[in-house]
């Protein structure tokens, strides 16, 4: 009886993290759609990056990431955007280059300075005050070349139990908190590592076949088919049906304790064969890590 009633309380626990990552894409999408409206609006505005929320006081905190990747995903997957995203990781090799720091990028005295990158036209931050039951939210953004402000929007976010740990401070922020290596196939966050094996159309779809392994200790992986997309430039985005996680499968989330040395295939079923695919957006729950969000090029 009390392990049925600890799977219980397990299965509860997973659907609640679930319903908290649905809700927040759902309290991003409209910030996202209002900076698309506005940046349109511009023909001198051809890219855009997106540097890490922060608070008041423009110190970043783990939120202020997740929020930050969050908008970067609503953001490129809108096919109304008229400009190209500036991959993060890219942005944080371009501030290296000019010598200046991710932290408080949008602040008033850092905002001279922003013209350096001369290969990014606008850039999107943000500021983020918690209230008793959300955190507010005000986004802008800046055109480089002048200094002006060419978009701004704002919203609330539901401040869930699994995002209230990640409003603390980072220590020592101006090093970097993660490291991220991404290779031609290979795609590594948080210590969780990803892997292009190929694509198979079949005649309900595409399957993506991939390859995931961790580093560290080890750890309870969830994949979600409402958290994976696969982009194609004919038809947008396309929502998986199906995935499969070693010999577990499922049609909304799977889960494995994965070891270190010990990789597991990963299938991802998606109803659109009708290519040509560009990408595939790939988020998974990590309970050493949290939410960790991919990127892949396809």
């Amino acid at each position: 009886m009390q392990v049925i009633y600890t799977l219980v309380i397990l299965g509860f626990l997973s659907l609640l993290e679930l319903n908290a990552q649905s809700l927040l894409t759902e309290e991003i999408e409209p910030i996202a759609n209002s900076l698309i409206n506005q940046l349109n609006r511009s023909e001198e505005i051809q890219t855009v990056a997106i540097t890490d929320f922060t608070d008041l006081a423009y110190e970043p905190n783990l939120l202020g990431k997740l929020l930050a990747e969050e908008l970067t995903t609503s953001l490129f997957m809108n096919m109304e955007r008229n400009f190209d995203l500036i991959d993060r990781n890219q942005l944080n090799r371009l501030l290296e280059e000019v010598k200046l720091d991710a932290k408080g990028l949008l602040a008033p005295e850092n905002i001279p300075r922003l013209g350096k990158l001369k290969s990014i036209d606008a850039i999107i931050g943000a500021t983020m005050s918690q209230t008793s039951q959300s955190v507010r939210i005000i986004v802008k953004g800046i055109e480089l070349e002048t200094g002006d402000m060419v978009a701004a929007s704002k919203g609330y976010i539901s401040l869930t139990p699994s995002l209230i740990p990640l409003l603390s401070p980072i220590q020592g922020s101006n090093q970097p908190i993660e490291k991220r290596t991404n290779s031609s196939n290979t795609y590594t966050q948080k210590k969780v590592t990803i892997e292009k094996k190929g694509l198979d159309k079949t005649s309900n779809g595409v399957v993506v076949n991939l390859q995931v392994s961790i580093s560290g200790p080890s750890s309870n992986l969830s994949f979600f088919t409402n958290q994976s997309y696969i982009l194609t430039n004919n038809t947008g985005k396309t929502q998986a049906d199906y995935i499969q996680l070693g010999e577990k499968s499922a049609r909304s989330r799977v889960s494995k304790i994965l070891y270190p040395d010990s990789p597991e295939s990963l299938s991802i079923r998606f109803p659109n064969n009708s290519g040509p695919f560009n990408k595939l957006l790939l988020t998974c729950h990590s309970n050493e890590s949290g939410l960790i969000m991919f990127e892949i090029s396809l």
